[in-house]
């Protein structure tokens, strides 16, 4: 008894993240792409990103205007907090 309830418990919690990852795929792709794009797998010995290079690049640029956002604004701050 005590182990069909774990089996019921664990089929729940995995049809639980199915339902939650197809909605985010839903969210972020649109309600007709999102499942495709999920679906799809690299094959075997296939690189995940075709380069890595513009990917550094992109990541670099994304997360330090975030960081020029932020000295920008202490920047200000400071220098309002001396006149």
């Amino acid at each position: 008894m005590e182990a069909g309830n774990d089996l019921l418990n664990s089929m729940a919690i995995r049809v639980h993240i199915h339902e939650s990852v197809k909605m985010i795929g839903e969210v972020l792709f649109s309600a007709e792409r999102g499942s495709p794009i999920l679906k799809h797998v690299v094959a075997p010995g296939q690189a995940l990103v075709d380069d890595w290079d513009c990917l550094t690049v992109m990541r670099w640029h994304r997360f330090s205007g975030v960081l020029r956002a932020a000295n920008s604004i202490l920047g200000t701050q400071y220098s309002k907090s001396r006149h």
